[in-house]
């Protein structure tokens, strides 16, 4: 029975097959025989783990077969990497999608210490998930979100590949009960709801390398601060210095400010339109847009209050 066989936690990467694809499998076997054998791995069978072959394994004890007779014994020390081994053996064989890729990845990302039995390899971080199954980080981010918050069967549907992970990661947030009606309704109606979430987000920002300029100030802040209240260079005027000080200080505020609103920005945007290439809303364009263009003025402005204060430092040297 299959509860008497030991499974290796590398061989849960994968999601099981479908009951009709298994089906299918059973007849397969039944008509033709175990075509790929399944991998234990090792040193007696007593003590032996199932690393390949957990659908295999099933359709076996269906067809009545004994599973032992269509398996390799592998000693451990001949793999090295049993996670790496199912990888290479799985994504070999499978055709997955990104999205069914990124929930693999988030299966090795979220495997527990002493998982990768066997082998002294530590088990693999986020970075190096997402880059051994060829999806970003922030899929990998969407896929465990998934896992900890959707309801089995959405879950199900993006391992499935009927829904893309962005869209079931969309609505993880819902109420359990919620979700569980859209998992009901179907696919359809996930991806559905999904795109409604996306168009209620309200999204502002601007480039990137702007938004990093305007930040950093065009200058050491700290040492242009120093400098203001340095008094062998400061004109004597307080009401001068007073004025100089409160118009770079706003400034500053509102750099700081498009900053943070630049950081929320990006945040939606990874979440909600940076999804496997979804094309980016005209909305979204228009605030590029204007975000870019208080940038530009902020950052403009800046450079005149540098320029002035260090025409005034040079007149007092």
């Amino acid at each position: 029975m299959q509860n008497e066989v030991r499974i290796h936690p590398a061989a849960m990467l994968f999601p099981e097959m479908p009951k009709n694809e298994l089906e299918a499998l059973v007849e397969d076997i039944r008509e033709n025989g175990v075509r790929t054998r399944l991998q234990f791995i090792g040193e007696t069978w007593d003590d032996a783990q199932l690393l390949d072959g957990r659908n295999r394994l099933k359709a076996l004890q269906e067809v009545g077969l004994a599973y032992r007779e269509y398996s390799d014994l592998i000693p451990a020390a001949d793999i090295a990497d049993p996670i790496d081994h199912v990888l290479s053996l799985n994504l070999h064989r499978r055709h997955l999608t990104e999205s069914q890729r990124g929930m693999v990845a988030a299966n090795v990302a979220t495997l527990k210490v002493g998982a990768n039995q066997h082998s002294s390899i530590e088990l693999p971080s986020t970075q190096a998930a997402a880059e051994r199954l060829n999806v970003s980080v922030a899929t990998v981010k969407r896929a465990r979100k998934v896992k900890e918050k959707a309801v089995p069967e959405i879950t199900a549907a993006v391992e499935s590949g009927e829904v893309t992970v962005g869209a079931a990661a969309g609505v993880a947030e819902l109420p359990v009960d919620e979700q569980s009606k859209l998992a009901a309704e179907g696919p359809k109606a996930i991806r559905a709801k999904a795109a409604s979430l996306r168009r209620e987000t309200k999204v502002e920002a601007a480039p990137v390398e702007q938004a990093v300029e305007v930040r950093g100030l065009l200058f050491d802040p700290t040492q242009f601060d120093e400098g203001m209240r340095d008094p062998d260079v400061v004109r004597d005027s307080s009401k001068e210095k007073e004025t100089a000080d409160n118009s770079i200080a706003k400034l500053m505020s509102d750099a700081e400010s498009l900053q943070k609103q630049l950081e929320r920005t990006m945040n939606a945007i990874d979440t909600f339109y940076g999804i496997e290439a979804r094309p980016t809303p005209r909305s979204v364009v228009s605030h590029f847009h204007r975000a870019h263009k208080d940038l530009t003025t902020a950052r403009d402005a800046l450079r005149h209050m540098k320029r002035q204060w260090e025409s005034g430092l040079k007149g007092q040297s």
